[in-house]
């Protein structure tokens, strides 16, 4: 059926092979308590073309009856600011933005009307910063037109940079920041709506209290590459990620 982005804020897969949570998830309420949940969130970089691998994790997830959720909506949860779906979760992150993302995995994500984060950098994103030299990235339209969709814009600092080897460990205590939250403030400025959800370029910061406390200041959640698929509201900056 045509890919339609109202139908997939109600979560259904397959066709209603997962149970609709729908508005009742989304809605902020802090009648719930903070709870750990069991949900696996999945970590993709590059997507070769076909997207098959992301097909496969999906098709395996729904086999299980597991439903998908956004980082957003996951933080929400573990908060105690919505209600636990009475289905099982999981998640998909997409990393750095890169440009095979939009070509090779949108269009299965429209297929299943995926609920997925996708973290990407404000410079590259903007044209401010060029990338790494190998990879191709989104541009301002193909960000703005995932947001369009309903999927979740997420940061993933500016420029890439390892916070603590190129940031911290150099004594540039102030480009920490500038990494963090300018991010953010370029994102935002390019979908006029709030970004909330957070991802440590290659896992970097997480164990400095400097770092974990402008993330904290800046965000509601943040992703690591730590391996684990137990979430908890003690975790919510330093969720765990297994391997696409």
């Amino acid at each position: 059926s045509e890919f339609d982005p109202e139908k997939r804020k109600t979560l259904k897969l397959f066709g209603g092979l997962a149970a609709a949570v729908g508005a009742r998830m989304l809605g902020i309420s802090t009648a719930h308590a903070a709870v750990s949940v069991e949900c696996p969130i999945y970590m993709f970089h590059a997507v070769s073309q076909g997207g098959a691998v992301v097909d496969r994790v999906i098709r395996d997830n729904a086999r299980l009856g597991r439903i998908p959720v956004s980082i957003k909506q996951l933080s929400d949860i573990l908060l105690g600011e919505a209600e636990v779906p009475d289905k099982p979760l999981f998640a998909l992150t997409f990393d750095d933005g890169t440009k095979d993302q939009f070509d090779n995995a949108l269009p299965v994500l429209n297929r299943y009307q995926m609920e997925v984060t996708f973290f990407v950098m404000g410079g590259t994103m903007d044209g401010t910063w060029v990338g790494d030299g190998r990879h191709q990235y989104m541009n301002l339209e193909q960000v703005q037109h995932l947001d369009s969709l309903g999927y979740e814009i997420g940061s993933h600092t500016v420029t890439h940079r390892d916070l603590v080897r190129d940031v911290l460990n150099l004594g540039k205590v102030g480009e920490v920041s500038n990494e963090i939250v300018q991010s953010r403030d370029k994102l935002e400025a390019a979908i006029d709506g709030m970004v909330t959800s957070f991802a440590y370029p290659n896992g970097s910061g997480i164990n400095y209290p400097l770092i974990r406390g402008i993330v904290a200041d800046t965000y509601q959640a943040a992703v690591s590459v730590i391996n684990a698929r137990l979430q908890t509201p003690n975790n919510v900056y330093t969720l765990g990620r297994v391997r696409g």
